[in-house]
């Protein structure tokens, strides 16, 4: 059934236009998206690792809730006129967060810019007003939550050995630190969309969704996620590999406090992309009721 949200009944008015156009600023300065997120890489570089993982892990989704509970059901009239709009701010976003992410030199900078990068593509999906659309946006904020908290957890855990962010001083810690260098790659991995991981279910679920509803934006999805590689594989070779500084020697791989967090996260990651269903089953009826 490729029923959307336009079979609602429809309410049509000025007030409610602004009324749409107001919660969209709103919510798409928490989400963010391009024009409202030169507040969030700088937040991440002066935040600590806790407020980064508190940041990306949760307040960044109220964004897209906001948006999935108010406007979808109450402004639908004008979410679906004003669908084309978002899909194209939302796709600039994920080029622009992207092309910027690969020139950053702050571990966190680049993490940052990826949430940009993939908190747009949450954006898309929800505004392709599909079943397929709605699934996948929810399990990718789901997702990016477990995945962007690991990173920023990881990239905290050698701030506090080595005392800077900069990839310029670091490189061939894979020497020194085996473990990290596993876990940083296989959530490497999930952030890029790698399959058996849990951002590949919510990505590739968006991407049907809005080819759903729009072929030519759906291509030009499918173009954008060879992005997240080049960036996220750059960082990680940038850190790991190369020649080891002497500065850098000496120093301890995880402890067992670290590791035991990172290993939850990783479980959960791979749940998720092993087992899609685990979450689906739960949040299906919601949907349904939504859409239909």
């Amino acid at each position: 059934d490729h029923r959307d949200l336009h079979s609602f009944p429809t309410r049509r008015s000025s007030d409610l236009f602004w009324v749409w156009v107001f919660f969209f600023i709103g919510f798409g300065f928490k989400v963010p998206v391009v024009p409202f997120h030169t507040w969030l890489p700088e937040a991440h570089v002066e935040a600590p690792t806790v407020g980064s993982i508190i940041l990306a892990g949760l307040l960044l989704k109220v964004g897209t809730f906001g948006m999935l509970r108010f406007m979808l059901p109450w402004l639908n009239y004008y979410t679906y006129r004003l669908q084309s709009l978002v899909f194209v701010l939302a796709l600039f976003s994920v080029f622009y967060a992207s092309f910027i992410a690969i020139r950053q030199m702050d571990m966190k900078k680049v993490i940052a810019y990826s949430s940009v990068a993939h908190m747009a593509f949450v954006v898309m999906g929800l505004f392709s007003l599909t079943y397929f659309g709605l699934i996948g946006s929810y399990y990718t904020m789901l997702s990016h939550g477990i995945v962007a908290s690991a990173l920023f957890f990881l990239v905290g855990t050698l701030y506090d050995r080595y005392g800077t962010r900069n990839l310029s001083y670091l490189g061939g810690l894979v020497v020194m630190m085996p473990v990290l260098a596993f876990l940083f790659f296989v959530f490497s991995l999930a952030n890029i969309g790698f399959p058996f991981t849990s951002n590949f279910i919510g990505e590739l679920l968006i991407i049907l969704g809005v080819m759903g509803k729009n072929l030519f934006v759906g291509i030009w999805s499918l173009f954008s996620i060879v992005l997240p590689p080049i960036y996220t594989m750059w960082l990680y070779n940038r850190i790991f590999y190369g020649r080891l500084s002497s500065k850098l020697v000496g120093f301890s791989d995880l402890n067992i406090m670290e590791f035991s967090l990172s290993a939850i996260l990783l479980s959960l990651t791979i749940l998720l992309g092993v087992s899609p269903g685990t979450l689906t089953h739960y949040v299906e009826p919601f949907f349904v009721k939504l859409l239909f």
